[in-house]
C-alpha cells in the first residue's frame, strides 16, 4: 500500500497527514489527477519531499498491511 502524506512548516502543526491512500503504487497520471499539478505529481512520484522552502510539500510512502506508518524527517 502506498500513501501520500502532507507536512505544514509551522510551529503548531502535528507532523504528518493522511491525505490519501493507493493499493498499488500510483502512477503518474493518478497523481496528476489527484494534486493537478504535473511537476508536483512528478516529485511526488520519486517519493516527494521538501523542494525548497516552501510551506506545504508531500511524501509518497510504501508500507506493508497493518504496519505502522513512521513520519519521513
Amino acid at each position: 500500500m502506498y500513501i501520500i502524506t502532507s507536512r505544514v512548516n509551522q510551529y503548531d502543526q502535528y507532523g504528518d497527514y493522511f491525505e490519501t491512500a493507493y493499493t498499488n503504487k500510483p502512477t503518474l497520471e493518478q497523481l496528476i489527477k489527484f494534486f493537478k499539478d504535473e511537476k508536483l505529481a512528478a516529485h511526488v512520484f520519486n517519493g516527494g519531499g521538501r523542494i525548497g522552502v516552501e510551506d506545504l510539500w508531500y511524501h509518497l510512502t510504501e508500507i506493508q498491511d497493518g504496519e505502522q506508518y513512521e513520519e519521513k524527517q
